[in-house]
């Protein structure tokens, strides 16, 4: 009996961090930024619409949430 609870918890806890790391992954911002460290273009991904504003650039950070700063 034991071993069938800690099997079942522990099922359970893989089925809830699954469901975590995909809901926290799906939606959210990428800032760009110049080579000054000045916020030059935003792109939003997984939102509902997408949108975006200014330059792509290399030196990016990703957060989540769909707000942007304009």
């Amino acid at each position: 009996m034991r071993s069938v609870k800690l099997l079942l918890m522990g099922s359970l806890m893989v089925a809830a961090s699954s469901v975590s790391m995909a809901g926290g992954c799906l939606a959210g911002t990428y800032q760009y930024f110049s080579d000054d460290g000045q916020l030059v273009g935003e792109a939003t991904v997984g939102c509902n619409p997408n949108s975006s504003w200014g330059a792509q650039t290399d030196n990016a950070v990703f957060r989540a949430g769909c707000g942007v700063s304009m």
